[in-house]
C-alpha cells in the first residue's frame, strides 16, 4: 500500500469535512470558538478578546508535516477544530489533539467522524501509535475517547498549565495498528457506515 501525507487533501465523510486553515475560515472559526465554557480544560483560550491571539498561533503552528491543522465543517458551516500533533516521522507516531468543537455540535457524529477520517489517516500514512490525550478532570473528552476504544496508558501529574494558571495532570490514550481493525468497525457502526 502506497503512503499517504498526513495534509494530503480529502478528508470527508459524510457532511463533515476537515481543511487546513485559511484566512477565509478567520470569522467562521471565531463563531465557533466564542464560548468561555469551550476553553476550561485548555492551555489558551480562543473565546472573545483571545481569539486573535489563537488565530495567529494556529496559523503559524500549522507547519506539515511536523503541525497539521485542520478547519472542521459540518455541513459546510465550520464548528471547530482538530490537529495533527507531535508527528514523529522516524518513530511514526503522531497525535490527535487541539481538538475543539462548538457546543452546538458536541455529542453529535461530528466528533466520531473526525476521528475516523483523522485515524485512517494517520495509519495510512504508516503510524505505529496514535496518540490522544486529555485533562485528567475532563470527562467528556475521556468518555469520548473511550468510546473510540483507544487503550489507556496513564497520567502524567502536572503535565500542563492551563490559561488560568491551574496545573493539568494529563491522560494519556493510544491506538495501534493491530487494534485499528477493531476501532474501525466500531467507529463505521455508529456512522452508519456497515
Amino acid at each position: 500500500m502506497s503512503r499517504v501525507d498526513l495534509d494530503a487533501p480529502g478528508l470527508t465523510l459524510g457532511e463533515v469535512s476537515l481543511a487546513p486553515p485559511a484566512e477565509a475560515d478567520r470569522e467562521g472559526l471565531r463563531r465557533a470558538a466564542d464560548s468561555e465554557e469551550t476553553w476550561a480544560w485548555y492551555t489558551y483560550r480562543a473565546d472573545g478578546a483571545h481569539f486573535e491571539s489563537f488565530w495567529s498561533k494556529f496559523l503559524a503552528e500549522h507547519r506539515p508535516p511536523h503541525e497539521v491543522h485542520h478547519v472542521v465543517r459540518w455541513r459546510g458551516e465550520i464548528v471547530g477544530a482538530t490537529c495533527f500533533l507531535a508527528v514523529d516521522p522516524y518513530h511514526k507516531r503522531v497525535e490527535i489533539g487541539g481538538t475543539w468543537y462548538s457546543a452546538a455540535v458536541r455529542g453529535t457524529m461530528v466528533n466520531p467522524a473526525c476521528k475516523y477520517l483523522l485515524i485512517e489517516r494517520a495509519f495510512a500514512w504508516g503510524a505505529r501509535r496514535v496518540e490522544l490525550k486529555t485533562d485528567t478532570n475532563n470527562a467528556r473528552s475521556r468518555a469520548a475517547i473511550e468510546k473510540l476504544g483507544a487503550c489507556f496508558e496513564g497520567t502524567l501529574r502536572n503535565h500542563m498549565i492551563l490559561h488560568d494558571g491551574r496545573s493539568r495532570d494529563t491522560v494519556y490514550y493510544s491506538i495501534l495498528p493491530e487494534e485499528w481493525p477493531a476501532v474501525r468497525t466500531g467507529l463505521r457502526a455508529r456512522l452508519g457506515l456497515e
